[in-house]
């Protein structure tokens, strides 16, 4: 004769699988976001550096109705929103690293690139630059320099620091989802076997 609480273990079991079974949608939902948070935030902010440094800014002096001092105001009040937003994307992207599985380095290698870049135009290039356009809004006379090649010079490396960034995030992507689908067989057969396991003892 069975004892009458025996008859409750198939129920609990059946009640944690149905808790797994509710939790994992949400789970697997949650780490893809946190894998997908990295490539995002790169390609978003590279997408916002060319279309201002590389499309915007040089279309911008083949306007004939467009005076020179006028483009050059409107450029350099374009590059000082465009620094303070940069911040906020190099902010994330750091988190997004954080978050990110394993192995960083090159991920880190990149994201410091990009801070030293971005430190390099905020202490030197875009006070030299703004310098410069004040002086030529006010008439003077100013002498040649390479702080305008430099500054491209630094929007090209961040470039592709950010490429590089999306690039190694997404193939780690899709490595990883490759390797879950490798064992996602073991992990049913194990499964099944638990399932198994706990109607026998039910029994």
């Amino acid at each position: 004769m069975s004892h009458p609480h025996e008859s409750t273990g198939p129920s609990r079991c059946g009640c944690f699988q149905n808790d797994d079974s509710v939790l994992q949608p949400g789970i697997e939902a949650a780490r893809g976001v946190q894998r997908l948070f990295l490539p995002f935030v790169a390609t978003l902010w590279l997408g916002l550096l060319l279309g201002v440094s590389f499309l915007a800014t040089p279309v911008k002096f083949e306007a004939a109705s467009l005076a020179l001092p006028v483009a050059l105001e409107v450029g350099r009040v374009t590059f000082a929103l465009l620094a303070k937003v940069e911040w906020l994307f190099s902010a994330a992207i750091v988190v997004a690293v954080l978050l990110s599985p394993p192995p960083r380095l090159l991920r880190w290698s990149c994201s410091g690139a990009l801070m030293l870049f971005l430190l390099v135009q905020a202490l030197w290039l875009l006070p030299a630059l703004d310098a410069r356009v004040a002086d030529i809004l006010a008439g003077g006379a100013v002498a040649p320099t390479n702080h305008h090649l430099f500054y491209v010079g630094a929007e090209l490396s961040k470039a592709l620091a950010l490429l590089a960034l999306s690039a190694e995030a997404l193939w780690s992507l899709s490595g990883g989802n490759a390797d879950r689908d490798r064992h996602a067989p073991a992990s049913v057969a194990a499964l099944s076997s638990d399932s198994a396991a706990f109607r026998i003892q039910g029994n």
